[in-house]
């Protein structure tokens, strides 16, 4: 065991005189501050939508009769939808970039993760938008075509939902985007589900179905601590 010894000793002294940027010769040369590079996770909300209100708006409206439209069952009841997408709804959540740290500048890198439950037979288009006090669209999550699509639901023989769809996404930014959304205040959630699936000859929608959404942020950042606070 002890002839193993001045075999490392000897790889120890290559690899340093080899690799000397590995480290530093002069250990009095040490930095007076120290870097502490940190990083968390939280929860920036949720929402859940329902497809009920949409229908209940169309009853009383001639667009249930066009002729060149889909064919849509809701709660049993045939109907027919003119559009080939129903935007749900958009729902805003007040939230503020300034409850992450007031050290904004600090921030190296944040990571959005987008968790999505849908519940209805079709697919799910979701956008997520970053907005001002005013709600002004400063930034959208997805930026990539058909990367915020999400597939339908399982269905049974009856083409009735049994088991949701579940994805998730991450979605890193950059250090410009980082500095566009600085300013963000809310949070707009905006989901359009598709009224076609080229597997189910009628589409059933029922009011029970439902998309979930939630949001989480991931940020690293680093701070600057000097040597004098350690004395």
């Amino acid at each position: 065991m002890l002839k193993k010894f001045p075999v490392i000793i000897f790889i120890s002294i290559l690899i340093m005189d080899v690799l000397p940027s590995c480290y530093d010769k002069d250990f009095l040369d040490i930095s007076d501050s120290v870097r502490w590079q940190p990083s968390f996770s939280l929860p920036v909300g949720s929402s859940t939508f329902e497809v009920n209100n949409f229908f209940a708006s169309l009853i009383d409206t001639t667009i249930l009769n066009a002729l060149d439209s889909f064919p849509v069952e809701f709660n049993d009841s045939l109907m027919y939808v003119y559009q080939k997408k129903i935007p749900l709804e958009i729902d805003s959540l007040n939230y503020s970039f300034e409850d992450i740290t007031d050290e904004y500048d600090k921030i190296d890198s944040m990571l959005f993760r987008v968790y999505v439950e849908n519940g209805f037979p079709t697919n799910a288009e979701i956008q997520i938008y970053l907005a001002d006090s005013a709600d002004n669209i400063i930034d959208s999550l997805f930026t990539i075509p058909s990367s915020n699509f999400f597939p339908p639901a399982s269905v049974d023989t009856d083409e009735k939902v049994i088991k949701p769809s579940i994805g998730t996404i991450d979605v890193p930014f950059n250090r410009e985007r980082l500095d566009n959304i600085k300013i963000a205040k809310n949070i707009l959630f905006n989901v359009n589900i598709s009224v076609t699936n080229d597997d189910i000859q009628i589409v059933k929608f029922y009011s029970s179905y439902n998309i979930l959404v939630k949001l989480g942020v991931r940020v690293a950042f680093h701070m600057d601590i000097s040597g004098s606070e350690f004395d």
